[in-house]
């Protein structure tokens, strides 16, 4: 299958334009990165941002139905 397809068939699928697709995307890769930091310090840090990557994830779980 041609990539065009693939992309075609992925974009009717989630019902989005390529721009809407690409800002969705890039906005969860943005709480995706927030969340990895968090856990980062959170490692070294155990007092802080104890529950900030779980919030983040509940809150990307909540806006976008993937």
């Amino acid at each position: 299958m041609l990539i065009i397809n693939k992309l075609s068939r992925h974009l009717d699928e989630s019902g989005l334009t390529y721009a809407q697709h690409m800002v969705r995307a890039v906005t969860i890769f943005f709480h995706l990165t927030a969340a990895s930091l968090c856990v980062l310090i959170h490692a070294i840090f155990p007092f802080m941002f104890e529950t900030a990557a779980s919030d983040i994830m509940k809150t990307i779980q909540k806006k976008y139905t993937c």
